[in-house]
């Protein structure tokens, strides 16, 4: 099984990639980590606007699939797959061609902008209107959120956002 995930700044992706990593024993691939690599194989230090905008440029020389056509390349048969940080419509389409589902995290703006402020102060340091201009300047994912099969919101605790994803991966996960 793979499932990849999409969703707004700050609502969870990555933590819901870490949990069916740890908990459900999934391979944890992520998109946004395959950007970073490339900035800091170019000598830069890794900042959210150096992943954005190497991900524009190897996008423009590749296509807009690449970062997910390579992480499917890795792809061990019979495991399950997480990738996360899926950012355009073309790379969700590229993953349901292969048979992947695809997951949506969002939260409230003012949670999500809570979780933001708690990150590393050097890639995220902006004010709560600086974060809604930016989201709305790289897109609310909004094309990306509506081809989900899944959209699991994340304003309550963890516990509760990890129980959200057993329930949506129950429904999905083959029987034994």
């Amino acid at each position: 099984m793979i499932i990849g995930i999409a969703g707004t700044l700050g609502s969870g992706k990555g933590m819901a990639a870490e949990y069916l990593a740890k908990k459900h024993n999934f391979t944890y691939l992520s998109v946004r980590n395959f950007f970073a690599q490339e900035v800091l194989r170019r000598g830069k230090m890794v900042t959210r606007d150096a992943i954005a905008q190497v991900a524009l440029e190897l996008r423009a020389q590749y296509g807009k699939t690449h970062a997910v056509e390579q992480l499917v390349g890795r792809i061990i048969v019979g495991k399950n797959i997480v990738i996360e940080s899926i950012r355009t419509k073309e790379e969700a389409g590229y993953l349901k061609e292969k048979g992947a589902l695809l997951w949506a995290v969002d939260a409230d703006p003012q949670v999500r902008y809570q979780r933001i402020l708690q990150r590393d102060a050097s890639t995220e340091n902006i004010s709560f209107e600086q974060s809604i201009e930016k989201e709305m300047k790289e897109g609310v994912l909004t094309e990306v959120i509506s081809m989900a099969d899944t959209v699991l919101q994340n304003n309550g605790t963890k516990e509760e956002f990890f129980a959200a994803i057993d329930s949506a991966l129950a429904k999905v996960a083959p029987k034994a």
